[in-house]
Order: C-alpha cells, then sequence, then structure tokens
C-alpha cells in the first residue's frame, strides 16, 4: 500500500491577507443561490409567514423526563 505524505502546515505559514476579500452587499441583492434541481439532500424551503403577533395559545407538549418530577 502506498502511502503519501505531506507537510500538514506549510513551511512559511499561511499568509494573511484581505486583498482579494469582497464584502457582501448589506441587503444581499447581489447573492444568487443555485441549487441543482435533482438534489436529493438540499432543497428551497418557502418563506415563513410574518408572525401575527399572537402567541400560540393551549398547546400540547410532550416532555420527557428522568429521574423525580412533578405533574404540572
Amino acid at each position: 500500500m502506498l502511502v503519501s505524505r505531506g507537510d500538514v502546515w506549510p513551511e512559511q505559514g499561511y499568509e494573511r491577507s484581505l486583498e482579494f476579500y469582497q464584502p457582501p452587499k448589506e441587503d444581499g441583492s447581489d447573492v444568487q443561490l443555485e441549487i441543482e434541481s435533482r438534489s436529493e439532500r438540499i432543497q428551497l424551503i418557502a418563506p415563513f409567514e410574518k408572525w401575527g403577533g399572537q402567541d400560540v395559545q393551549e398547546v400540547e407538549t410532550l416532555i420527557k423526563v428522568k429521574g423525580k418530577c412533578s405533574e404540572f
């Protein structure tokens, strides 16, 4: 079996530079998201509806507990 080994770190270290960095626009107008239509792992989701300002009332919740607990 042939095992190839290389340096873990460059001899001179990594160069720190922002020379080619271009920050994205604040409003995100330049962002284009492309997802392969046949993708089985990644999907676009529909935006959530805007919150109407009312909290959800009387929602049943299932809670799993361990040890001593009281019914509430």
